[in-house]
């Protein structure tokens, strides 16, 4: 594929390779890899940015956050070295869309978004509409990504109005790759925004609009089309239309299996499963969900599902009366239910996994209650009785313990909170302003910070607290020091001396305050999911929301909420 100089590519053979890197992405990321290093040959400083970006992406996308910043900075120093030209503006662009991918699949939504703004507009001062309207889709996935999905549908479907007025300068496999993407991405987008207000079926109905349009464009794009198969069988299974939804789950297995797309293969094997059990038909429900879990044990893919499929293979072994294979699944459940208790698929799970799930713990260990008599007196007769007896009694006292436990720590939260004033609680619920007294005086003779310096600090934080800034995402050392017109350093160092913590700890604790707060007062707050309260106060996910919480107040967020609901029960 290279010219006689082996060191140096033709402009054909260059784009050639970089059509065939990128369209590899998604489907052949070893093949992606290949073709990206054929272009590193090239002693083109353009050329080898574009190979440092690409594989900067695919890094990231296995992952490898170390090797993916790695790629990507050597691709900015590459293409900041080429002499100005219209390529050298493409390929920067390509490069810092490459980039926005990279932060984005490591959580750094800010950080891509300035990548996205600086991509797209190169790409407006070039007229590079093709790039316009994949930097366009990217932007809105951090949009989705952030709850802000009407924006999203703006912004995806004005990609689509750019791509139908300018459809003669995508080549074929372009024009459906883009409509593809577009179309599963408002779908996504809409079916988000009736999960949040089941009541407009009009949103549900758009979503599957959505869906079916993919299909139209995806006879080569495998992964959206079995996504948008598997999102229209979900929406048929909502509307009750369950042979539709099992006809979509089963074309979903058949095409995941045969073109080895384990984690979609996988996922189908759950949603047949589910609809099975619901229909009471347990043992065909059986096959599906152990699938899962050999899946799972063979692969570690898809461990959401696996964690749902021990619930329910627990429950079905609870029904056909089999109490050790119940008490089996019910533990391996409730061993990792701990870890991922708040964790959602992708920010909206299936729905499959929504339905029921708010007694899911209480049912496993009703469960294990149950048949732990059984298994006891059954392996008594195998001469186990001694063992099994001292096991299960060590298990329920420590378990016995820790529920003690957990109720002291809500009763004491709740003592402290009954001691707070009301008009408190959304201000600061850490500490008040230190008084500087004499002793500070004197430690300011060897501070770089004075005396007033520090107070108005102190006084614009303390503002800041009263507005609640504290909620929004952006509550960052960085940005609350660019708030308050002062660096990182100071900012630190007064949070520290004054509230002797971090200012990690310092705004955690903020919002897990602020939590505290919402859920006993607050009935309706009780029953948002975990990831709306986490998303309420500011936290990106609902995995460290839980840590978080659990740090702050000795119990994890579900036993706090249940332990308040049972209380005003009685």
């Amino acid at each position: 594929m290279l010219s006689q100089d082996k060191s140096v590519l033709s402009n054909e053979e260059y784009l050639t390779l970089q059509d065939k890197t990128r369209a590899y992405f998604n489907s052949n990321k070893d093949s992606s890899f290949f073709y990206a290093t054929k272009i590193e040959k090239s002693d083109n400083a353009i050329h080898k940015a574009f190979s440092s970006g690409a594989k900067g992406y695919l890094y990231a996308m296995k992952g490898d956050f170390t090797n993916a910043e790695k790629y990507y900075k050597n691709a900015v120093k590459f293409i900041k070295n080429a002499p100005k030209s219209y390529s050298k503006t493409q390929n920067e662009s390509y490069i810092y869309n490459y980039g926005g991918l990279i932060d984005w699949l490591n959580g750094k939504f800010p950080n891509a978004l300035d990548n996205y703004f600086a991509a797209k507009k190169l790409s407006e001062s070039i007229n590079d509409i093709v790039q316009i309207v994949k930097i366009n889709n990217n932007i809105a996935l951090i949009d989705g990504d952030a709850g802000n999905y009407s924006k999203a549908i703006a912004t995806t479907k004005e990609s689509d109005r750019i791509i139908e007025a300018n459809s003669h300068l995508f080549s074929e496999s372009q024009y459906n790759i883009n409509k593809s993407n577009v179309n599963i991405n408002l779908g996504v987008y809409y079916e988000s925004l009736f999960l949040k207000n089941i009541t407009k079926t009009h949103l549900c109905d758009s979503a599957f609009y959505y869906f079916n349009k993919t299909l139209k464009y995806s006879d080569d794009i495998m992964e959206n089309k079995l996504k948008a198969q598997k999102e229209m069988g979900i929406i048929y299974f909502l509307k009750n239309r369950i042979v539709e939804a099992e006809k979509a789950y089963v074309s979903v297995l058949t095409q995941a299996k045969s073109a080895n797309f384990e984690k979609e293969y996988c996922n189908a094997n759950y949603n047949l499963g589910f609809l099975k059990y619901r229909a009471k038909q347990f043992e065909a429900a059986l096959v599906y969900f152990q699938k899962v879990d050999s899946i799972y044990k063979s692969s570690g893919s898809n461990y959401i599902e696996y964690i749902h499929s021990n619930y329910y293979l627990a429950k079905i072994y609870d029904t056909l009366g089999e109490p050790e294979k119940a008490l089996e699944y019910s533990r391996i459940y409730l061993d990792n239910f701990e870890k991922n208790e708040f964790k959602n698929y992708q920010n909206v799970l299936d729905v499959n996994y929504k339905i029921g799930n708010q007694d899911l713990e209480k049912e496993m260990n009703t469960i294990q209650k149950e048949h732990k008599n059984e298994v006891f007196f059954k392996n008594s007769m195998i001469g186990f009785f001694t063992f099994l007896f001292i096991t299960l009694s060590v298990l329920f006292i420590i378990n016995y313990k820790r529920r003690k436990a957990a109720e002291q720590k809500i009763t004491t939260i709740l003592k402290e909170h009954e001691l707070n004033d009301a008009a408190q609680n959304h201000k600061s619920l850490i500490s008040s302003i230190a008084v500087l007294n004499e002793a500070d005086k004197v430690t300011r003779e060897v501070s770089s910070i004075s005396l007033d310096n520090e107070k108005e600090l102190l006084q614009k934080l303390k503002s800041l607290e009263e507005k609640m800034f504290y909620l929004r995402p952006e509550f960052t050392q960085q940005e609350v020091a660019k708030k308050i017109k002062t660096n990182t350093t100071y900012l630190s160092y007064v949070v520290n001396k004054n509230y002797n913590k971090s200012f990690s700890v310092y705004y955690n604790e903020l919002r897990i305050n602020y939590a505290v707060n919402e859920i006993i007062n607050n009935l309706k707050y009780r029953e948002y999911t975990t990831q709306a309260i986490a998303e309420s106060v500011g936290f990106k996910n609902a995995d460290s929301f839980a840590s978080s919480f659990k740090k702050k107040t000795g119990v994890t967020p579900y036993q706090f909420i249940n332990e308040i609901k049972k209380r005003e029960l009685c």
